[in-house]
């Protein structure tokens, strides 16, 4: 039969512990303490001594950059703005000179070809009072002098002349109402009878 053991008897007490925080270990924990805390504040105060300081901005001199940036940009922009106008000038300049020297050119055709014209139109009927010279019936001298005594005073009321010219008029103006004209100097003998006013060398133009 197994035997009790001493702390199943009754009024049995088991002795006390020992406890753990002693007076040494306490003091030995307290000191740690206070020297890791020391420590900590030690090294937030040195670093607060460390550390720069923060300097606020100078307002004068941030505005003063400021506008030394605003008058580089409006000096780059006036410079933009004349060089355009400079261009736009000289665009101006010479669309002005082509116009001219267009108008210059279309003058001087017109002119050309209003010269050929007149030309043209002499020489024709140049050719035209020739084949009618050579188509005339060829009559007999007594016939022509019976005709021009009869006719002298007609003649001298018209103005007309023989050899192949055209009637003689008072002015350029009748007869180019009659049909006749222009007349060119060294070509026709009727350039002679009229006067040219413009000093071309054509007159009686129509």
């Amino acid at each position: 039969m197994t035997q009790p053991s001493l702390d199943q008897y009754p009024g049995y007490f088991p002795p006390a512990k020992k406890p753990f925080w002693t007076r040494t270990k306490a003091s030995v924990a307290t000191g740690a303490v206070a020297l890791v805390a020391g420590l900590l504040i030690g090294a937030s105060g040195g670093g607060e001594s460390a550390a720069p300081k923060a300097v606020a901005p100078d307002p004068n001199v941030t505005q003063q950059k400021v506008d030394a940036a605003v008058a580089a940009e409006t000096a780059k922009l006036h410079q933009q703005i004349s060089a355009l106008r400079d261009q736009k000038s000289g665009l101006q300049q010479r669309l002005t000179d082509q116009k001219t020297a267009a108008a210059n050119h279309l003058a001087a055709v017109r002119q050309n070809l209003k010269a050929q014209e007149k030309k043209a139109v002499a020489a024709a009927r140049a050719d035209e009072r020739a084949k009618a010279a050579e188509s005339a019936p060829k009559t007999s001298a007594a016939t022509d002098s019976n005709t021009d005594s009869g006719s002298s005073g007609s003649s001298g009321s018209s103005g007309s002349s023989g050899g192949g010219t055209d009637p003689r008029f008072g002015t350029c103006g009748e007869a180019n109402d009659a049909g006749y004209g222009p007349y060119y100097q060294g070509q026709d003998p009727e350039y002679d009878w009229y006067e040219d006013r413009d000093g071309d060398g054509i007159d009686c133009e129509p």
